[in-house]
């Protein structure tokens, strides 16, 4: 379970896919989560979350040239998520 901000739930509420048997967050809320706990100190799995944002990112063909998508990285992951999604999109 992740306890999250009632805007944060908002978010989520308003961008979830309506999928059976339950309703799940869009793919692009996922990785905003995921940015967000790569930048909490006490994570001691950021490189697992950072595989899953790539993994996503791939999966769906996210690309970086998609203005909100950028955003929304550098909102939710701070100033170097950006260029590491680059760098391992271009791998």
């Amino acid at each position: 379970m992740m306890l999250v901000d009632d805007d944060v739930f908002l978010i989520l509420e308003q961008s979830k896919k309506p999928t059976q048997p339950i309703a799940v967050p869009s793919v692009e809320a996922m990785i905003a989560l995921k940015l967000h706990a790569t930048c909490q100190c006490t994570r001691s799995e950021a490189e697992k979350d950072w595989s899953d944002i790539i993994a996503l990112c791939k999966a769906h063909n996210l690309s970086l040239d998609d203005a909100d998508f950028r955003a929304m990285i550098q909102r939710h992951g701070g100033p170097n998520a950006i260029q590491r999604i680059a760098d391992s999109l271009a791998e």
